[in-house]
């Protein structure tokens, strides 16, 4: 398990991988996505990841990359 798992499936997921997850997937949805393709991490390393793109201006993924976010506590409901 690593961070780097973590930019891995993120990575992979230009490809349109990131359609099969919806838009309001919990953390738990996500590491089992990405540990089906491959990536293993845990919930801690995926919100330390998100957290180090949010600081670094980073896009995160589409649909519910902030939707997430906003769960894990790295940013404000709106």
């Amino acid at each position: 398990m690593s961070k780097e798992n973590v930019a891995g499936f993120f990575t992979s997921l230009v490809d349109g991988a990131g359609a099969a997850l919806p838009d309001d997937s919990a953390a738990a949805e996500v590491i089992e996505t990405a540990r089906q393709k491959g990536f293993e991490f845990s919930e801690g390393e995926l919100h330390s990841v998100m957290k180090e793109m949010i600081h670094t201006a980073q896009s995160l993924p589409g649909g519910w990359g902030w939707k997430l976010a906003r769960s894990l506590g790295l940013v404000r409901n709106t």
